[in-house]
């Protein structure tokens, strides 16, 4: 009695360590993997510049029992109400059969669940007759991309949370990369310091008639000139001039005057 239920108690064990790993066997082949980005169109793009971009990525044993599951592309925040969806589609990359969306693509806020709308969610449904789909993911948008003043990189994580088994993600580092826009230096100067002199005083000033001059000007009536000018009437040269009526300076002048006083003074005597 007691061997028999020494042998049932092993019995027991055995189909529990079966069970178990098969468990643990299921888990495993369920499991998301590979879940990776493998291509991202326009991954350089200008400051402030709306590009359309198209991504796509890969994932290994998405659950096809017909419960939905959900994939997520989450931006960095800076992209909330900059972006824009065209569309999205998944195939399974062994067999080419198109994977059910139930649920289309839409603008949320993420798993993370801060309040900001940064990221594109999708529900597949997949009820097929074998347990899971290698995918290929493809998604068409467009983003609308922030003003940087130097060159910025910013990361694209994709997120899958499977109905059966548990979240899966993977990041893309440097997806995106936003130049700055260039700068122009070149300006138009104009100048501030520049004026048209104008002249207060005038250096050359234009003789008069009233000027003597020791050349040979011709003087007018009020001056002599000392060179070899012809005198007026009331001045007279002192080198080849004419002298004029109402003035003499020149040789007998002297004994003339005498005489005549002489002459006179006998006159006056004899008559007294």
């Amino acid at each position: 009695m007691q061997r028999n239920q020494r042998s049932l108690r092993k019995i027991g064990t055995v189909v529990g360590v079966v069970f178990l790993a098969l468990a643990v066997l299921s888990g495993s082949t369920l499991a998301v993997s590979g879940l990776s980005v493998t291509s991202l169109t326009n991954a350089e793009v200008e400051s402030g510049q709306t590009t359309t971009h198209t991504l796509e990525y890969q994932a290994d044993g998405i659950s096809a029992d017909g419960t939905t599951d959900v994939l997520f592309v989450r931006f960095p925040d800076t992209y909330a109400g900059n972006i824009s969806v065209s569309g999205a589609e998944f195939v399974n990359r062994t067999s080419g059969a198109t994977v059910s969306v139930s649920s289309s693509t839409s603008i949320v806020d993420g798993p993370d669940g801060d309040g900001v709308q940064e990221t594109l969610r999708t529900g597949i449904s997949n009820d097929a007759d074998y347990d899971t789909d290698d995918i290929r993911a493809t998604y068409e948008f467009s983003l609308t991309h922030p003003t940087v003043e130097e060159d910025t990189s910013y990361d694209v994580t994709v997120i899958a949370q499977d109905s059966s088994t548990s979240e899966a993600r993977t990041t893309a580092t440097d997806a995106i990369t936003v130049v700055a826009g260039s700068t122009s230096s070149t300006a138009t100067a104009t100048s501030t310091s520049t004026a048209t002199a104008t002249s207060t005083s005038t250096s050359t000033a234009t003789a008069t008639t009233t000027a003597t001059s020791e050349s040979t000007a011709t003087p007018t009536e009020s001056s002599m000139d000392e060179g070899t000018a012809t005198p007026t009437e009331s001045s007279m040269g002192e080198d080849t001039a004419t002298p004029t009526e109402t003035s003499g300076s020149g040789p007998g002048f002297g004994t003339v005057t005498a005489l005549l006083a002489v002459v006179a003074v006998t006159l006056l005597l004899r008559r007294d």
